[in-house]
């Protein structure tokens, strides 16, 4: 698989793949992916603190501080041939395994056989 970075591996032959660089999570997908238009991969970069005197992610301006904000850092990966409909969201930490069909506007949470 080709390593764009050490935080996403893409496999070969995927159609559209749109990654934000920034998040110290991993996001890894298969071979032979296709994803639709407005598909959404979500990771726990995008959780807020609840805890604190406001949701407004102020540690980012501390690395230091930065890592007790995000509860759920585990590696997001997409298996092989895994085909994702228009506006699919996929959430942190999701598991999705070969040959899944990830139906329009769906929210995948979890592991998905």
């Amino acid at each position: 698989m080709p390593l764009i970075s050490t935080r996403l591996t893409i496999g070969r032959r995927i159609w559209r793949p749109i990654f934000f660089e920034g998040q110290p999570e991993r996001l890894v997908i298969g071979r032979y992916c296709a994803v639709a238009h407005g598909v959404r991969f979500i990771t726990a970069s995008a959780n807020h603190a609840k805890d604190g005197l406001a949701t407004y992610p102020f540690p980012i301006f501390d690395p230091k501080t930065i890592a007790g904000d995000h509860p759920d850092r585990h590696a997001t990966v997409i298996g092989h041939d895994v085909w994702f409909g228009y506006g699919a969201m996929v959430m942190p930490g999701a598991r999705i395994e070969h040959g899944a069909i990830i139906g329009a506007g769906a929210v995948v949470r979890g592991h998905v056989l």
